[in-house]
C-alpha cells in the first residue's frame, strides 16, 4: 500500500475522537516518569486503581483536533491507531471513505450522545461488536 503519513495526518487532524474523550474516558500511562511528564505539561493525571497512572480524557492538550503536545505526547498514543486509520493504511477503505466515515462519526457525536451513536463509533473506530 502507498499511504502517506501526510494522509494519516490529514485523517487524525479530521477526526480526533482518540483523544476528546469519545472513545476513551482515560489513557493508561507507561510508568510514573510518563505521568509526571503529562503533568509538568499540564494535563490532569489520576492514579488508577491497579493499572498505575491515567490521562483523563477529553485531554487537555487537544485543541481543535490537533495535539498541542505531539513530540511529547505519551507512548500509547504514539502507537494508537483507530479501526478506520488501519483499514485506511491497508488499503480496505479509501481516503474518502475514511473521511466519510469520520464526519458521519463526528455528527452523530455533536447531534446525540446515545447509546446507539457511541455503539456505532466504537464498532467503527476500535472494532468492538456489540
Amino acid at each position: 500500500n502507498t499511504t502517506s503519513k501526510k494522509d494519516d495526518s490529514a485523517l487524525c487532524l479530521a477526526c480526533g475522537l482518540c483523544c476528546d474523550g469519545s472513545l476513551f474516558a482515560d489513557v493508561e500511562l507507561s510508568n510514573r516518569v510518563e505521568a509526571d511528564n503529562m503533568e509538568c505539561l499540564g494535563l490532569e493525571v489520576e492514579e488508577g486503581d491497579l493499572t498505575g497512572h491515567l490521562l483523563l480524557q477529553p485531554c487537555r492538550a487537544l485543541k481543535g483536533r490537533c495535539c498541542q503536545i505531539y513530540d511529547y505526547r505519551p507512548r500509547v498514543c504514539r502507537q494508537f491507531a483507530c479501526k478506520v486509520l488501519l483499514d485506511y493504511q491497508t488499503g480496505s477503505l479509501t481516503k474518502e471513505e475514511a473521511m466519510k466515515i469520520i464526519r458521519k462519526a463526528r455528527k452523530m457525536l455533536s447531534d446525540e450522545q446515545s447509546e446507539r451513536a457511541k455503539k456505532w463509533v466504537a464498532r467503527h473506530f476500535l472494532g468492538e461488536h456489540s
